[in-house]
């Protein structure tokens, strides 16, 4: 997750930073290090954020789908169980 988060952080990073600063990155002006390094910690923390609520939200389905497995209740039944106690 982290490996991932710092492989997109580099390449999109990179892209913002010569998109922002491109007189500084082909020309003379002076290279702004807040903006390089800003532009680079962005993408790492939406990656980082993106891929831990994804592993969090399969995790919660996981159980659920377990938890149906194990109580019989199904899916497309949602009242299975108040039927049968009628």
């Amino acid at each position: 997750m982290i490996k991932r988060a710092v492989i997109t952080a580099l390449i999109v990073g990179s892209v913002l930073t010569v998109i922002n600063q491109v007189d500084a990155v082909f020309g003379e002006a002076e290279l702004i290090i807040w903006q390089a390094l800003l532009s680079t910690a962005v993408p790492f923390v939406v990656s980082l954020v993106s891929a831990y609520l994804t592993l969090k939200n399969r995790r919660r389905r996981t159980r659920r789908s377990l938890l149906r497995a194990r109580t019989g209740i199904s899916r497309t039944e949602p009242n299975a169980k108040s039927r049968e106690t009628l």
